[in-house]
């Protein structure tokens, strides 16, 4: 198994001097398997990275979401493979019976 992490940062991305050792980009993990297997965990800015390294002959990529925070799930868009008809891409996320803010 291979554990790559293409962001780490908090909410907000961030690009600059400060940055250029550990990277900018928001909270995006690849886990890829021996038989090539890809799993990513979270969606943030770091997963365009990820879209750019992955085989070409990848057929299938599952990404767990640990929240909906805007900081997991801002990268999706930019994420090639979604937009690749011969790539299955599987989202996975916890359902919510109630909301936490009051509003159902």
């Amino acid at each position: 198994m291979d554990v790559t992490f293409w962001g780490t940062r908090g909410s907000i991305a961030s690009a600059g001097k400060a940055t250029q050792r550990y990277g900018g980009n928001t909270a995006a993990v690849q886990v890829t398997g021996r038989d090539g297997t890809v799993l990513i965990f979270d969606a943030g800015t770091g997963i365009r990275e990820i879209s750019e390294s992955l085989p070409p002959t990848l057929r299938r990529v599952d990404i767990f979401l640990s929240h909906l925070h805007m900081d997991h799930i801002q990268g999706l868009g930019f994420f090639a493979p979604m937009f690749t008809q011969s790539m299955d891409v599987h989202l996975w996320a916890r359902r919510r019976r109630r909301s936490t803010c009051g509003v159902a």
